[in-house]
């Protein structure tokens, strides 16, 4: 048993490295990257950090999935609460693209509502739900989905 829990620990440093690897060296860079682009792995990872914690109960994933979400959470702070679709990871500046005439791309805007979500409901932090559920953008595709 004690082998085991001794590979667990190996295994979870490593998987903690290698995430927090992917991220930094584009922060370290100041890099500008599309939000839809970056929210489809970041959510990949926040999904996978919140599934690990609830089969192992270890909060080092569940820190993770935190640090990844909080470095997303500036591109909401707009007037709509709907998300800008470009953000700068390591400023946290974000705004959208040019071509879109300043406006949000809606499949940017609903990537990550299962993950905030679940987030929340796992740190007890209601900030990451309160962000996606004032971009609306479920709301609005129920909306539609029954004209």
């Amino acid at each position: 048993m004690n082998c085991a829990r001794t590979i667990y620990k190996k295994l979870t440093l490593c998987l903690v490295r290698r995430i927090t690897q992917s991220i930094t060296p584009r922060l370290r860079a100041y890099y500008i990257t599309p939000l839809f682009r970056h929210l489809v792995r970041c959510n990949r990872a926040v999904g996978g950090l919140l599934s690990t914690y609830d089969l192992s109960g270890d909060n080092i994933f569940l820190e993770k999935a935190r640090d990844i979400a909080d470095r997303l959470l500036p591109a909401w702070d707009t007037p709509s609460g709907i998300p800008y679709n470009i953000i700068n990871l390591a400023r946290g500046n974000a705004h959208n693209p040019g071509w879109t005439g300043g406006d949000s791309i809606l499949a940017d805007s609903g990537t990550e509502q299962l993950e905030f979500i679940a987030l929340s409901q796992r740190t007890g932090d209601p900030k990451y739900q309160e962000k996606v559920n004032a971009s609306h953008v479920y709301s609005c595709l129920c909306y539609l989905m029954f004209l």
